[in-house]
């Protein structure tokens, strides 16, 4: 069988998924093929350079935007002759990607990031993973202008067309049924399949684990967060927790890492809001990207991993922070408890609209270091009964069977 796998873009965690998934297909099934048609950036190279060594083929495909109508001039005719240029530009491009796919021969499209692209016109059998219902939630200036009206209703109808032509693979049934509630005229089939860990991290000793943080700029005790600068990250949030976190704890850190500003500092004097500082006086920095070393260390070396999320498909920071051993903070949202319950995981949870709870299930972590040890213990033996082995077993199973 040969497998085309579609992702236009991905997030640091996006790109952690796909590599997994295809680095454990491409290790239990060698017979079957698997091609990875990515938009690859520095922040891919390690993942690309793993997935080249284990089998998988790597096609750098430029993918289009959706295209949709845009005033761009005053002028009607003007607009409608742009219009038609970028309609025609974007189908050319989307037309070259069908073209090499089916000269290919490949049997199977999984879409694993289909985001900002409609499902190409192919004869295949067809996946795709929706991940989660971000655009259904928030609205216009409430989170920004990712959230507005137009981005609702082009999301919507993408993810129509979509279900119209594959079927849909969820992380967590959380995602399966917002699906139901937002399509309720889909009456097919939905496959859920838990994800394991996003990052493949290796064992290291505890002065690897210094060397290496200490490079970055962090030589005190801190707290982690992986994530971006979208809005249901919740930073806001989260920084008003760091404030009374820091009134009892005043040398702890906060360090956030993934698509984020690159080495920037801040002080906290308020739960309302950060001010930026230089390098060497500060309460949190961003560090932006990092490579899969020095965020394997960052990782084991936090005290508390925290993601305090306002909506997501599931916890790739927690099941990154669960499997190498380091306790977890993370908002009680459906999604990120359902994980907890089929993995046998422990966090601490609070409302991610309060930075008074956030706090308070930050500090009962610090607060309490021999019970966190005990069930960040517990987690990571908990992890070890459902792994990436369990995980692509299942998609391949899917893959065969059809939808």
């Amino acid at each position: 069988m040969k497998i085309a796998v579609i992702a236009p873009a991905m997030s640091v965690g996006g790109y952690g998924y796909i590599s997994m998934l295809l680095k454990y297909l491409r290790q239990h099934y060698p017979d079957d093929a698997v091609s990875l048609f990515g938009t690859f950036t520095p922040q891919s190279i390690d993942s690309e350079r793993e997935l080249r060594r284990v089998g998988v083929g790597i096609v750098n495909v430029f993918y289009p935007r959706y295209y949709r109508n845009k005033e761009r001039f005053s002028n009607r005719w003007l607009n409608n002759i742009s219009n038609r240029l970028r309609k025609n530009s974007y189908d050319k491009k989307m037309r070259k990607i069908e073209s090499i796919i089916k000269d290919g021969g490949y049997e199977v499209v999984f879409y694993a990031w289909p985001f900002w692209i409609e499902p190409l016109a192919l004869d295949v059998k067809t996946f795709f993973i929706p991940h989660d219902f971000i655009h259904t939630h928030f609205f216009g200036f409430h989170c920004g202008n990712e959230y507005n009206s137009r981005n609702f209703e082009i999301c919507g109808n993408l993810l129509k067309m979509f279900l119209a032509k594959g079927t849909p693979i969820v992380s967590v049934p959380f995602v399966r049924d917002e699906l139901r509630r937002v399509f309720p005229e889909y009456k097919g089939d939905v496959k859920t399949v838990f994800l394991a860990n996003l990052t493949d991290c290796k064992n290291l000793s505890a002065d690897e684990i210094k060397v290496r943080t200490s490079a970055i700029g962090i030589k005190t005790d801190y707290i982690l967060c992986p994530g971006n600068v979208q809005f249901h990250k919740n930073s806001g949030q989260l920084i008003g927790a760091y404030y009374f976190i820091k009134q009892k704890y005043p040398n702890i850190k906060l360090v956030m890492t993934g698509i984020v500003a690159d080495k920037v500092y801040a002080k906290v004097m308020s739960p309302h809001y950060a001010d930026h500082t230089g390098g060497d006086d500060w309460d949190i920095m961003s560090t932006g990207i990092l490579s899969s070393e020095d965020f394997n260390a960052v990782l084991r070396g936090a005290k508390v991993v925290v993601n305090a999320s306002r909506c997501e498909a599931g916890s790739g920071s927690g099941l990154d922070a669960w499997k190498v051993g380091v306790s977890v903070a993370m908002s009680n949202l459906p999604s990120f408890m359902q994980q907890m319950e089929f993995l046998k995981t422990k966090a601490s949870l609070f409302d991610p609209m309060d930075a008074k709870d956030i706090a308070r299930a930050v500090l009962e972590i610090l607060d309490n270091p021999i019970l966190a040890q005990k069930d960040a213990a517990e987690s990571k033996a908990a992890m070890l009964k459902y792994t990436w082995d369990d995980v692509a077993r299942q998609y391949m199973e899917i893959f065969k069977k059809g939808s």
